[in-house]
């Protein structure tokens, strides 16, 4: 199949990093998703017997685990040649026969209507050419009483903030180049593949769940609710059980929805605006947090452009890895995200920057 330029770019991102995972990654990959499962009281089990498709399957995580809870037959859409390739590898080496991988757009799936049982789609649509497109034809394939599992980033907050300038600042790098240095340093392979997925990917868009709620109710699913449980760092674990949206924003909106009839509105469209997905008011705390990033983002730049010229884009992806480092594994915490320790944190770093 023919990509466009974009389409290329994302499949060469996540064809680049998902190739990377051994089995004790890719295991540690699957555990979120069992996780998930429980904390928002579905029963896995849910698969069993099951028809369903994988949209955007990247690794193969997700027919995995559809697999392992009894799918009777998993079909998966990616534009990645190399993701077919991985999900090969690992449905043969957990011993399934029941899966096939196919490269596709999910723009335009060649599947009759009400194809299958559950349509499984995790993290793929805010990356697309057309998330309006993709989720019409998703939502088409699925039959009325199935269910889909969907998750699409959500509008605002710390984290997504700070990712928004570290893309602003490779946006004219090379992900080859980067991917290299932090295999180089020793990266974990699940933190590589983080990294090259937010930082490169060409569309990175969030939405509210007003936004999405209206979206999907078009589409068929007349009582859509976005799950609050899940791991500790979680946005939406930290947004809805701890009570930090003004930290994080709406939070991950992760949705394990039925189709209960066949309407299909294209007409109601999630919105686009910047580029970006949703409109959205960020709160005062965590536009401090912004501005800290920009200071830091810029003395970065001055710090290795007087000292280090050459290495300018090394230090660059070493700060902010570490800056994105620390605050994935303080959202990691059980406890609710320690404001103060992190503003610690980028004080300390603007002080060891701060040189004259």
């Amino acid at each position: 199949m023919t990509l466009s330029p974009v389409e290329q770019l994302t499949s060469r991102v996540y064809g680049d990093s998902f190739k990377l995972y051994d089995i004790e990654e890719f295991e540690k990959f699957l555990e979120p998703l069992k996780v998930r499962y429980q904390q928002n009281n579905i029963d896995p089990q849910v698969f069993k017997g099951k028809r369903c498709l994988d949209a955007g399957f990247g690794s193969g995580r997700g027919s995995i685990f559809m697999a392992q809870n009894g799918a009777s037959e998993v079909v998966g859409i990616d534009l990645s040649e190399k993701n077919v390739q991985t999900a090969q590898r690992w449905a043969s080496h957990y011993g399934y026969s029941n899966m096939k991988f196919y490269q596709g757009n999910l723009q335009a799936l060649a599947f009759e209507d009400e194809s299958f049982d559950i349509v499984w789609c995790n993290g793929v649509l805010h990356h697309s050419d057309d998330p309006n497109t993709g989720l019409d034809e998703i939502s088409r394939v699925l039959k009325v009483g199935g269910y889909m599992w969907l998750y699409l980033y959500g509008s605002g907050g710390v984290y997504w903030n700070l990712v928004d300038v570290i893309r602003r600042e490779l946006k004219h790098t090379d992900s080859m180049h980067c991917l290299a240095l932090l295999l180089a340093w020793q990266v974990p392979y699940g933190r590589v593949a983080e990294y090259i997925d937010d930082w490169y990917v060409p569309h990175c868009r969030r939405y509210t769940i007003a936004d999405l709620n209206e979206k999907l109710v078009g589409l068929g699913f007349d009582d859509p609710q976005c799950l609050t449980g899940g791991t500790p760092y979680d946005t939406s674990y930290k947004v809805h059980v701890q009570g930090q949206g003004d930290l994080f924003g709406e939070g991950d909106l992760r949705y394990f929805a039925q189709r209960t009839n066949n309407r299909l509105d294209r007409s109601i469209q999630l919105p686009d605006i910047n580029e970006i997905g949703s409109a959205y008011q960020e709160s005062a705390i965590t536009l401090e947090f912004v501005e800290k990033f920009n200071v830091i983002s810029q003395l970065i730049t001055r710090f290795a452009s007087t000292y280090i010229p050459e290495h300018l884009f090394s230090a660059q992806v070493g700060g902010f890895r570490s800056m994105q480092m620390v605050l994935r594994d303080m959202m990691s915490e059980p406890n609710p995200f320690d404001v103060n320790r992190f503003n610690q944190h980028l004080d300390k770093i603007i002080t060891d920057l701060s040189l004259d």
